[in-house]
């Protein structure tokens, strides 16, 4: 069997040509390549999985490719050669998180002033907003004055952490995530690659959870393309969805729109239901293990809460865009808002389901740092919300 490689490592982009939805940084790097005039000290910021570190290692690509036609049309120069393999001996790469005192400083300011083997050394510091106030303090200089061949570039995702000093010396570009559209057509397109067809409903399932994030996307979009590939003949355009929503953990969105339904009605029973919703199964005498693991049972689902709170919070804030601005209700949220328009006249204005939203964003992030058990958390903030929802609307 061969060694296997991640999607998200396999098509990891070694191109500017090949970055999707980041033009605007992507122009600025392309710019300073073709200008000759590459920045001594750079930051990448946003949020994690959207391309910080690999435009850095295209940059360091870009600036010792030996073709005279550029990277878009080397054709296996030395430099490019090494830079595939991982092994170029002028780009290197150090995590934040274990770069943090005055020793490593020195190291590095030791190992900046050789000279580059090809044309320019260019190191890049990754999650750099972990450096410890020390070894900030310590690289200030180093930072600050550079030899002329050398590079920094800092990546991060707060870039609030790092010092006002730091910042008003380099050159910032920000990260954003990609949108529904970029991210389905990024999903199709890898999955044709691998082989498969991808119904779009199923790219849309996979977009979702990976919440606009490219890596996010390529690791789930592998969890669904395995449970395809799994020996089972399937009818794609029909089940590929399902099996995407199963594998990726994400709540049906007829359940989402129940239990946001009920909570909104004050229907303590559904809404405690669907909150205390656990994995259960029942398997009939001829069902195999692949229908077994797919169909679910009443109202009954595998829920992954921290994802489960994500989608509601989303519809949510749907229906607070019904109170406040109708026009920016679309999609599958116009007949969710549309369907529970009495219940939300009758007890909802946009203050209170401004504390709805708050109390439900609050229990993902608790969720998402395991401050508490997830199924706690969840039958928690329905009854908070439950109680939101009998408070009597001010006249």
């Amino acid at each position: 069997m061969g060694t296997h490689q991640p999607l998200a490592l396999k098509y990891r982009p070694r191109r500017f040509s090949q970055v999707v939805g980041q033009d605007a940084a992507v122009a600025v790097l392309r710019g300073m390549v073709t200008a000759d005039k590459i920045a001594n000290l750079i930051i990448i910021h946003g949020p994690t999985g959207c391309g910080k570190t690999t435009l850095a290692r295209i940059l360091a690509r870009y600036c010792n490719c030996q073709s005279k036609g550029g990277v878009d049309k080397c054709d296996g120069c030395a430099s490019c050669k090494a830079f595939r393999k991982d092994r170029h001996p002028d780009i290197h790469e150090r995590d934040g998180g274990t770069f943090t005192g005055i020793d490593d400083v020195r190291a590095l300011q030791q190992v900046v002033a050789l000279q580059p083997r090809y044309q320019r050394k260019i190191y890049i510091m990754d999650e750099c907003h972990a450096l410890s106030k020390a070894a900030w303090t310590a690289s200030l200089k180093m930072f600050e004055e550079p030899p002329a061949d050398v590079t920094f570039v800092l990546c991060t995702t707060d870039v609030a952490k790092l010092p006002a000093a730091i910042q008003g010396r380099a050159i910032k570009l920000a990260l954003n995530p990609l949108n529904d559209r970029q991210l389905i057509d990024l999903i199709r397109a890898v999955a044709k690659h691998e082989g498969l067809k991808l119904p779009k409903d199923a790219a849309e399932k996979v977009a979702y959870f990976s919440q606009g994030h490219p890596r996010n996307a390529l690791n789930a979009l592998e969890r669904v393309l395995l449970a395809l590939q799994g020996g089972k003949q399937l009818d794609l355009e029909k089940e590929a969805a399902k099996i995407a929503e199963s594998t990726l953990g994400l709540a049906p969105w007829q359940v989402v729109d129940k239990y946001v339904a009920a909570v909104l009605s004050g229907n303590a029973n559904n809404a405690l239901k669907l909150a205390s919703a656990v994995e259960t199964r029942e398997r009939k005498k001829d069902e195999s293990d692949e229908e077994f693991h797919l169909r679910l049972k009443d109202e009954r689902h595998w829920l992954d809460s921290h994802v489960f709170l994500a989608q509601i919070c989303e519809a949510v804030r749907m229906h607070l865009c019904g109170v406040m601005v109708p026009s920016m209700v679309s999609g599958r949220f116009s007949f969710a808002v549309r369907n529970n328009a009495e219940a939300m006249k009758r007890y909802w204005t946009a203050e209170k389901l401004t504390e709805l939203l708050a109390l439900f964003v609050g229990a993902h992030e608790r969720i998402k740092n395991y401050v508490v058990p997830e199924y706690d958390t969840l039958v928690l903030v329905t009854a908070q919300a439950l109680q939101l929802q009998a408070r009597k609307v001010k006249p």
